[in-house]
């Protein structure tokens, strides 16, 4: 009968069971098993934090919720409980508003991770992803700025930050405003690699090469020049290189990012018709 340690215990269980689905398991149909044991035993940790009123286990509850609805693909199940759950996290964090308790930003994350991910959703209309960037920045930014969390989510919300900027980058509807964009995500691609190099590895380090992946790569698709296009690429495929080296991949993240690897030698190799990076690009594809 205490709902305390009961949602204490579900939500440790929980995280841990979709973890490790989400990291290990390679069969499609045994990982979504596995999600929705997981998923389901997290929703019921929600249900005792809030029977026990612990403000901060509830909004630690709905991150995990959000966030593995958000990086396995249930897009339809975020959808529909999404801007409740942004509402909720948001109302817990202004009882910490005054304090410099790391609660006072939490309630911060799910929005910015829901919406600067949302803002390269294509299935979203231009003017939307461009409301969701702004939005995404606004709450990445004081998360940042405030008590210091965790490496790993920072780096998230680097990678966060970078996103929307490239998003806002491409859908400028000027040139002075796309350069004005372009120069703050290369800005947090550079702080994010800044970042991840004081903990010398893994997903803090990885994600700040991801972020100079992006940055570049969308510097990249606006340039008009060749030689700017091919110094771009360059650099972004240096970048997701240094990336998969130090990343903890699952095997689907494996195959993403060998994948994306391989497009960029391919479109390199294109442009500049040097046959080494379209052999490049093949030994890619053949070997992930």
């Amino acid at each position: 009968d205490d709902a305390y340690s009961l949602g204490v215990v579900y939500t440790a269980a929980g995280f841990w069971i979709c973890g490790y689905a989400y990291q290990f398991i390679e069969n499609e149909r045994e990982q979504e098993k596995y999600l929705d044991k997981g998923m389901d035993l997290l929703e019921k940790a929600l249900t005792f934090t809030r029977k026990a009123k612990s403000k901060i286990n509830i909004v630690g509850c709905l991150f995990y919720i959000d966030y593995f609805a958000i990086f396995s693909g249930r897009i339809d199940y975020l959808q529909k409980r999404i801007l409740n759950d942004i509402n909720e996290c948001l109302e817990l964090g202004r009882i910490y508003s005054m304090s410099n308790h790391p609660q006072r930003t939490m309630g911060n994350i799910i929005p910015a991770l829901y919406y600067t991910n949302s803002s390269q959703r294509r299935f979203f209309t231009s003017s939307q992803r461009k409301s969701y960037a702004e939005k995404g920045i606004k709450f990445a930014i004081e998360v940042l700025n405030g008590p210091r969390i965790s490496p790993m989510i920072n780096a998230w919300l680097y990678q966060g930050l970078v996103l929307a900027y490239s998003q806002l980058t491409i859908l400028a509807e000027s040139k002075t405003k796309q350069e004005k964009y372009a120069q703050f995500m290369l800005q947090q691609a550079e702080e994010a690699e800044e970042f991840g190099l004081q903990y010398e590895g893994g997903f803090p380090q990885a994600g700040g090469y991801t972020s100079l992946y992006k940055a570049h790569k969308t510097l990249a698709d606006i340039a008009i020049k060749k030689e700017v296009r091919i110094s771009h690429l360059k650099k972004a495929i240096d970048a997701q290189k240094k990336s998969i080296n130090y990343a903890m991949l699952s095997r689907t993240g494996a195959i993403t990012e060998q994948m994306r690897l391989g497009l960029l030698y391919e479109e390199l190799g294109i442009i500049t018709r040097e046959v080494p990076d379209l052999n490049q690009a093949r030994e890619m594809f053949l070997h992930t």
